[in-house]
């Protein structure tokens, strides 16, 4: 399979011959490093999944990786050293015993299924540790704004940016509560890093 997906504003590369065509985005990825940004959208780290394996068959490795929500929980899968098979098995067998667990609280779900879940998946323990540099965005409840997690512990910053509000109860980080990072985030943007 290949990224046939034409690239506006990229300039046109010629081939021996002298005829042109345009310029394939496996190409111009091929060209300097990038960041992936991967947006929130529930159960879509399907999508996002898909798209990670297809950049990583084609040799094309993220310099960086950002994410919120669903775009956060495959960012941080990658980034810390995961194998996309141990990925790709973890979230085609997921079912309700990985995330249901009511609990009273500011949510219908403790939360507590879904850490226990991503600890077994995540390779290492905090944010900064991640072989490739990551940052995931969650909204933080008092401020009420995105808030981008660069360090701390990984596990409850990629729970921070999945919690739903009031289907999951909040992460609490430096005491303070923070939700879904989709809520103000959904491109997964806020967390990019320079250059």
């Amino acid at each position: 399979m290949a990224l046939h997906i034409p690239v506006q504003g990229v300039a046109d590369h010629a081939p021996p011959g002298g005829a042109s065509h345009q310029a394939l985005l496996a190409d111009w990825l091929a060209e300097a490093s990038f960041t992936l940004a991967m947006s929130s959208g529930f159960f879509g780290f399907f999508a996002h999944f898909g798209t990670l394996r297809a950049l990583l068959d084609h040799g094309l490795s993220p310099a960086r990786f950002c994410g919120s929500s669903a775009g956060a929980l495959v960012a941080a899968c990658i980034a810390s050293g995961a194998s996309i098979n141990a990925i790709e098995d973890t979230l085609l067998s997921l079912d309700r015993s990985h995330f249901w667990d009511p609990s009273p609280g500011l949510g219908l779900l403790s939360g507590q299924a879904f850490r226990r879940m991503l600890a077994g998946l995540l390779p290492t323990q905090r944010v900064e540790e991640s072989r490739t540099p990551l940052a995931v965005s969650a909204w933080q409840g008092k401020s009420r704004r995105t808030q981008v997690l660069q360090q701390g512990d990984l596990v409850e910053a990629v729970y921070a940016s999945c919690a739903v509000p009031l289907l999951f109860q909040p992460a609490r980080i430096g005491g303070r509560y923070y939700w879904d990072g989709g809520i103000a985030d959904r491109h997964g943007l806020a967390a990019t890093f320079p250059g």
